[in-house]
């Protein structure tokens, strides 16, 4: 019977994952990672504690650790709170301008082909969101460079998510649906589905992994604290609702603080005015534009976490760019 290489337990062949510390145990994604990024290679300093007088071996079955005893087995990666997670990857998005303005593009494309005629909406919808799961995984890759202290070019960032930018699109296509039908259940079924499965983007980006692997990995890295990105999904959900009405709001007033009339009488009812509005250009392409932005930076920062979530639950808090945090 094989053993966890991290804490002792027994694990069987078929494990992928450790079920008592989560360490992975199957060897495959970890070992090509290694491979393919040998300074990512976690280093244990031995435990300077008393460990039972079972240095080296797998403990026996029935051991129990002496009172004090801080084996590996106890051992954890932290992952920071939800709220510290969200808002440290709202300020790192900022360092990443050209990717938040590459969003923007694809979620101003996104808004600007949803009020086109029929025959280009539903092409031109897909486009948009395959060029924003691109720039997803190019956050990624930022994110993993800015973690190791490594530095990472456009060029690398492209190379490597084209690489696996089918195995991205396929997840995508069993994602989206999922969510959505989770949706159509309920609110809440949606976003706990969609936080169970969106660690899968970084998994196939950073490790090549497959998209049932890459699915699979991130069912179970979020099986002990599902509840994590679930709320990481509704503070964003919540913040990109917030940020795209103060900013439609801030477009509407310079709009018209410069000149331009209003189309909708103020007794309006909402239906009716949203009508008019998409009949003025420069207030349809106002209204595009400030929610574009407003999803760009919310879209950017749930990336972000989704990268750092998935590093840290797969391998530790070992990156110069981890939060070391643990409020959750």
């Amino acid at each position: 019977m094989p053993y966890c290489t991290n804490c002792g337990e027994e694990v069987t062949d078929e494990q992928r994952y450790c079920s008592y510390c989560g360490e992975p145990v199957g060897g495959g994604s970890r070992r090509k990672r290694e491979e393919a990024h040998p300074e990512h290679e976690q280093v244990q300093e031995p435990a300077a504690t008393d460990t039972g007088g079972f240095e080296g071996d797998p403990p026996p079955e029935g051991y129990e650790d002496p009172p004090g005893v801080d084996t590996p087995r106890q051992q954890r990666s932290s992952t920071p709170g939800t709220l510290d997670l969200f808002g440290t990857s709202v300020r790192t998005i900022f360092g990443l301008p050209l990717l938040v303005a590459g969003l923007v593009v694809a979620w101003f494309a996104f808004f600007m082909f949803d009020t086109t005629s029929t025959a280009l909406q539903l092409p031109g919808i897909i486009l948009s969101g395959l060029v924003g799961l691109f720039i997803a995984g190019m956050i990624h890759v930022a994110v993993e460079a800015d973690r190791d202290g490594d530095d990472s070019s456009l060029g690398d960032q492209l190379s490597r998510v084209g690489g696996s930018f089918l195995s991205l699109v396929a997840i995508w296509v069993v994602f989206v649906p999922a969510f959505l039908v989770g949706l159509a259940a309920l609110l809440l079924p949606g976003v706990y589905i969609a936080g169970r499965l969106f660690l899968a983007f970084p998994a196939c980006v950073l490790d090549g992994e497959s998209p049932i692997e890459s699915l699979s990995t991130s069912w179970d890295l979020t099986s002990g604290i599902s509840l994590k990105p679930f709320g990481l999904l509704l503070v964003a959900f919540v913040s990109a609702l917030v940020l795209s009405v103060i900013l439609s709001i801030i477009a509407l007033s310079l709009l018209l603080a410069g000149g331009a009339d209003l189309p909708v009488d103020p007794g309006t009812a909402a239906p009716e005015a949203a009508d008019e509005l998409a009949n003025q250009p420069e207030f349809l392409v106002a209204t595009a534009l400030s929610q574009a932005l407003a999803l760009a930076v919310v879209v950017g920062a749930v990336q972000v976490a989704a990268a750092r979530l998935y590093l840290t639950l797969r391998y530790g808090n070992s990156g110069p760019g981890d939060p070391a945090t643990d409020s959750y």
